[in-house]
């Protein structure tokens, strides 16, 4: 599920304007040739940026470690791990790491077939037999532990009822009961969609294959073996002491537990983390020489495994690990993941050519941009220490001039609408200018020479703004090209190519959908999520299913999702990538007609066609019905 931040505007222009005229400080002066060996000015620059970012975005704590081969050349806390208690953050603090979690899964699933006990290419059904969804794609493949940790599985995003929990007995294992009744986002295969849901599928496989449980097991043949004090997936007693708290601008949250461990429920700080690093750079030993994985283990899941996949375009991605260049040059491959809870930020990047890698974890809903900019702008610096290879700290994307007279056909492509990660988008033509309104703002698409566009966005039509939704947008294209038959923009940001949106053509709405278009009400909700605003909307032909969520820690945000009915009880989401190709279902409950989605259950509370609930009546034989099979029972 995609969601859309949508604080309200005052505070957008107090942020926008804050960021437009605070000026920056001072940069420590960077030396013309760099020592070998000499990590100084890498420590002295990322110092700065790293108390500068943290200002600049209200972050309380950052703890950075940065790894040469087998050893911790420089590590060190920036702030505070708790501010009441004003507890300094060190290297040792210990923070929720996120989806960093995904790689020690990953590295367990492979460990385990490294023991002949799971195939990663093998469906999943044969080690987790309880694995079923309903599958309406023809003649596809099956869903694998491979396309699994390379985020190709065709799975859903989320399961969001129940993800969050006050409950941390709560087992990622009920996922696979959650998951029967749901459907295929796409063939496996077809596109990289990132997927908690599946991870907890294949930490469930895990417990099946070890005999274990997951957590134990991930302990036994990772953590344990690579050295890791204070790394695990519950807030043990031997390192609570050190666990920073999580800050949503100067409040302390105590958010829930999370279900999904598998994808996201561990904890660690940036000395342990490090021993990963140090692992991959030794194929697969530990420090004091353990072969945790083995050597070809480690080479394939640094491996590159979506060579064939046309709309991945040039994205990279072995098994768990990123393989995303991050701006960074003189090197032949980087290896990253970054991680995300309310309210704390991950990232851990490496280079295995060079043995050079830096862990980066922060303790803030804010800190997001700030980790991935400190952990790269660590690792530039490291690599032209090491090397002598001249690094450009700030990476600038060439763009095509202009386009002074732009073609018809150039401008008339791009016109329409696309249901995008930031919701349904509509370009339109202005003269020899597009438009483009997103989230009620007004953005100029200029065209360049080579048929891609620049985006532009002035506040107020007067300040240019350069930075939004945390995009830089000197350095974004857009391309409106057609891909496997799809009408699709490429947005070109930091080195890489990515979908940002398919066009939507409107089409007839069936009868049995206008007739439910309203006002809806989300029932089984708690504290962890709250839903508000939940309405089904004709949007100029478009069927949109709207609603707001507020998260206990999180500012409320706004979902605008279009969907496109393919029976009289059933419609996907449009788009392509995370969250789209999911499907929303109406079902039938004691008699009552509810739209179900991601687990909840929404009732009807006004039609807008005034017709009243009592006379509600739940179609029970739909006329436009697809066939639909089953990925997991007949393999």
């Amino acid at each position: 599920m995609k969601i859309i931040s949508t604080n309200k505007k005052l505070l957008w222009l107090s942020v926008i304007l804050a960021f437009v005229l605070t000026g920056c400080a001072t940069a420590p002066d960077r030396p013309k040739t760099a020592t070998p060996g000499d990590y100084e000015f890498t420590k002295t620059y990322v110092s700065w940026l790293t108390k500068k970012l943290m200002d600049d975005n209200d972050i309380p704590a950052v703890s950075i470690a940065l790894v040469d081969d087998q050893k911790i050349v420089w590590q060190q806390g920036f702030g505070l791990a708790n501010v009441k208690s004003e507890t300094p953050a060190t290297a040792n603090t210990v923070y929720r790491v996120g989806s960093i979690a995904k790689l020690f899964t990953d590295s367990a699933a492979m460990k385990l077939a490294e023991e002949g006990k799971i195939n990663i290419d093998q469906p999943l059904v044969k080690v987790l037999p309880e694995f079923s969804i309903r599958n309406r794609f023809k003649n596809v493949g099956a869903v694998t532990p491979r396309n699994i940790m390379t985020h190709h599985s065709g799975l859903p995003v989320d399961i969001l009822r129940g993800m969050w929990t006050e409950n941390s007995d709560e087992r990622f294992t009920k996922v696979v009961d959650l998951l029967k009744d749901d459907y295929m986002a796409y063939p496996p295969n077809y596109i990289y969609s990132y997927s908690n849901v599946a991870l907890s599928l294949l930490g469930h496989a895990i417990e099946k294959a070890s005999g274990q449980s997951y957590e134990d097991y991930v302990d036994q043949v990772m953590i344990k073996p690579l050295g890791m004090t204070d790394t695990g997936f519950i807030e043990e007693n031997v390192f609570r002491p050190y666990l920073a708290s999580g800050y949503a601008g100067s409040d302390e949250i105590k958010p829930g537990q999370l279900r999904d461990r598998p994808a996201g429920g561990l904890y660690s700080n940036v000395t342990d983390l490090s021993r990963l690093l140090s692992m991959v750079f030794a194929n697969g030993k530990s420090r004091d020489g353990q072969q945790v994985l083995k050597a070809e283990t480690v080479q394939e899941m640094i491996r590159r495994q979506n060579v064939n996949v046309p709309l991945d375009f040039k994205f990279d991605i072995g098994l768990g690990w990123f393989l995303v260049r991050q701006g960074i040059d003189g090197t032949d491959k980087v290896i990253s993941h970054g991680g995300g809870t309310p309210c704390f930020f991950s990232q851990i990047i490496g280079l295995p050519e060079h043995k050079l890698g830096v862990v980066v974890l922060s303790n803030s809903c804010s800190g997001g941009s700030t980790v991935a900019d400190v952990g790269v702008a660590a690792l530039k610096l490291a690599l032209e220490a090491k090397t002598g290879y001249r690094q450009p700290l700030k990476t600038k994307i060439t763009k095509a001039p202009v386009a002074e007279h732009p073609s018809d056909e150039q401008l008339d492509k791009f016109v329409g609408r696309y249901a995008t990660w930031l919701g349904l988008i509509n370009v339109a033509r202005d003269d020899d200018r597009l438009k483009a309104k997103i989230s009620g703002w007004d953005f100029d698409l200029v065209p360049l020479t080579d048929g891609k566009f620049s985006i532009v966005f002035k506040l107020f039509g007067m300040f240019p703004i350069r930075n939004l939704y945390g995009i830089d947008l000197d350095n974004v294209t857009l391309n409106p090209v057609v891909v496997d038959g799809r009408s699709i923009v490429v947005m070109r940001f930091k080195g890489r190519d990515q979908i940002f949106g398919e066009r939507v053509i409107p089409e007839a709405i069936p009868e049995s959908w206008l007739a439910k278009l309203g006002t809806l009400e989300v029932q089984g909700t708690d504290n962890n999520m709250r839903f508000s605003g939940n309405r089904l909307v004709n949007d100029d032909g478009i069927l949109v299913m709207q609603y707001r969520l507020k998260m206990p820690v999180l500012p409320e945000t706004r979902a605008s999702l279009p969907i496109r009915p393919i029976s009289d009880t059933e419609a996907i989401i449009l788009g392509l990538g995370r969250g789209m190709g999911e499907t929303v279902r109406i079902v039938n409950v004691g008699g009552t007609e509810v739209l179900r989605f991601s687990g909840f259950d929404a009732v009807w509370t006004s039609y807008d066609n005034g017709r009243a609930i009592g006379q509600s009546e739940f179609a029970l034989k739909p006329h436009l019905q697809p066939s639909i099979s089953r990925q997991g029972t007949s393999q």
